[in-house]
């Protein structure tokens, strides 16, 4: 099984990446964005940092880091989504990871199109 990856780059941004729900859960309350236990996920870009709830299950944990990783794409490109971002992220990170499960073929064609 791969192991989750230390450090993420999106366009000209990169991010440390750390599971720590001791860590989510104080951002979470720092910022004013929710309780403890709140957040499964986080996306930093100001403090280069993408943060990740511990969890017992590989895919949630997959899914999770999938929704982040949308997040940095977001900023990255400028766009703004005002309140639809979240749910955008909630939208598509499961289907994107579904279908680059289901169709290593096409994961290694995007990876390698030659």
């Amino acid at each position: 099984m791969a192991r989750i990856p230390e450090r993420l780059q999106v366009g000209p941004y990169r991010y440390s990446i750390t599971v720590s729900t001791e860590a989510i859960d104080a951002e979470a309350v720092k910022a004013g964005a929710g309780l403890p236990g709140t957040y499964a996920g986080r996306h930093l870009p100001t403090d280069g940092k993408v943060l990740l709830a511990e969890t017992g299950s590989p895919d949630y944990a997959a899914e999770t880091l999938l929704h982040e990783v949308l997040h940095a794409l977001i900023f990255a490109s400028g766009l703004d989504l005002d309140d639809r971002e979240e749910d955008t992220c909630s939208a598509l990170a499961p289907l994107l990871l579904d279908t680059l499960r289901r169709q290593p073929d096409l994961l290694a064609y995007l990876l390698d199109p030659e």
